[in-house]
């Protein structure tokens, strides 16, 4: 009489285990190789510097962990799932696997519940461990802003820096000032230029000083005010030693004006791009530093999902450990390069920011859609 063989529960606990453990070694082997090769580079480079100390280049490459972290860890996903399914693959245990009843559903899911980690951790790594580090940089380094130009500031206030003053856009008027003082609540070097519905100047506002005022409103002190810009005859100049402004901007707003975007999180960050969104300003750039942490999270998914396709051919004919090496290494200076460039045509509001941060996750979507549709083995 035949036994019928059943495959018991714990069973696939034991044979989970053997998966995630064989994934967990390789990931972290793949996260050490690229770790190693990306310090070194930077550095290499760092140290070639005569104007900053060996200190401050490694305190340098410190702050820009998160940051490497970021690209790292969808490749080093990548080649966990593809090292790990040919370790499986050349010991004839993923044969086995399949033989004692793991699907290759089953298979694909438990790699799924490994990268969810890796994706949390990456997420929280580059969305909250970065800004927090980068907020601290001035304390690691003196005048890192200096130092290094990867240290800088970003934002609306980094981008008009070089004109010395932020501009600012509202549907009544531009204005523009040389610094705010989040203490006093004070403007410092204002101009405030008003137009019609034509887009015509019709009046504008100079002072060195304007106040907030605990009554909400702002008061200018020695203002100086040139009315009816619009006519062909001379504007009349006025000098006002205390004039009240209608400005509707709050100092949280001007505080929001000039964050750092480098050092927000992402619901700080979220708010500063809508603030900025409703006064007309682009926001693309900083759209896609939002956005390309989401992304580069769901690419830690893909890629494991990618290279575990090779789980419809258990056997190890055709498997070559150097072919998966050179394929490791190409596809990882074709994504770098390629989500590179998409960022900065992202942020150069040459295409959509969406679309720069989710053209390469959609494409290894689609094709994985696909590839596994077509091998209905996976039901």
């Amino acid at each position: 009489m035949k036994t019928k063989h059943y495959f018991h529960p714990f069973n696939l606990t034991l044979l989970a285990k053997l998966v995630l453990r064989t994934w967990f070694r390789c990931f972290f082997a793949a996260v050490c190789i690229l770790f190693l090769l990306v310090m070194l580079a930077f550095l290499i480079t760092g140290l070639l510097r005569s104007s900053v100390t060996p200190q401050e280049v490694c305190l340098n490459f410190l702050l820009e962990v998160p940051q490497y972290i970021g690209k790292i860890f969808p490749i080093s996903s990548f080649m966990a799932s593809l090292f790990c399914l040919n370790k499986l693959r050349n010991s004839n245990e993923l044969t086995a696997l399949f033989s004692l009843g793991m699907s290759r559903k089953k298979f694909v899911l438990i790699l799924l519940h490994a990268t969810c980690l890796v994706a949390a951790a990456q997420y929280i790594i580059t969305a909250y461990g970065g800004p927090w580090i980068r907020s601290h940089r001035h304390l690691l380094i003196a005048n890192a802003d200096q130092k290094f130009s990867n240290l800088r500031s970003k934002g609306l206030l980094a981008n008009t820096i070089g004109s010395g003053k932020i501009w600012y856009k509202t549907q009544d008027y531009f204005l523009s000032f040389a610094s705010f003082d989040r203490w006093k609540n004070s403007l410092e070097k204002v101009e405030l230029y008003y137009y019609d519905e034509h887009y015509h100047l019709t009046k504008k506002i100079a002072a060195d000083h304007i106040q907030y005022q605990p009554n909400g409103h702002w008061f200018a002190l020695d203002a100086t005010v040139l009315e009816d810009l619009e006519q062909n005859s001379f504007p009349s100049l006025a000098k006002i030693a205390e004039l009240p402004l209608p400005l509707a901007e709050t100092p949280e707003d001007l505080i929001q004006i000039q964050s750092d975007i480098t050092t927000l999180f992402p619901g700080a960050l979220w708010n500063y791009i809508q603030n900025l969104n409703n006064t007309g300003i682009n926001t693309s750039e900083y759209q896609v530093v939002f956005l390309e942490k989401i992304s580069l999270a769901i690419l830690c998914f893909l890629f494991a999902l990618l290279s575990s396709t090779g789980i419809f051919y258990p056997n190890r004919r055709g498997s070559s450990f150097g072919r998966s090496v050179a394929f490791v290494f190409a596809l990882t200076i074709i994504y770098w390069l390629a989500q590179s460039y998409l960022a900065k045509l992202g942020q150069a509001n040459e295409i959509a920011p969406g679309l720069a941060c989710f053209a390469i996750p959609g494409a290894i979507a689609l094709y994985l859609i696909w590839y596994f549709h077509y091998h209905r083995q996976l039901r």
